[in-house]
């Protein structure tokens, strides 16, 4: 659910760009150098969001008796949670 949400407050992002007059008149590349860190880091938080819950999910999936927490997911928990 948290990455479906994610993507579409991406979708949103764009849609607002696409109907500013900015956009309408061919100044794309305007719209793109001021807003170029907030796509990135969107698409950046959503990529590490769907990397850890595909980790977490192949863990648990794969032994769903024990409390599974590994080194590298928790520096990957700790990425996600601090983009």
């Amino acid at each position: 659910i948290q990455d479906i949400s994610i993507l579409f407050n991406l979708i949103i992002i764009l849609l607002m760009l696409f109907n500013t007059f900015v956009f309408q008149v061919g100044l794309v590349a305007i719209l793109l150098e001021r807003f170029r860190a907030l796509l990135m880091l969107s698409a950046l938080y959503l990529t590490f969001s769907i990397i850890l819950h595909s980790w977490l999910m192949n863990l648990r999936w794969l032994n769903t008796n024990r409390y599974i927490w590994t080194d590298g997911l928790q520096v990957l928990f700790v990425f996600q949670r601090a983009g």
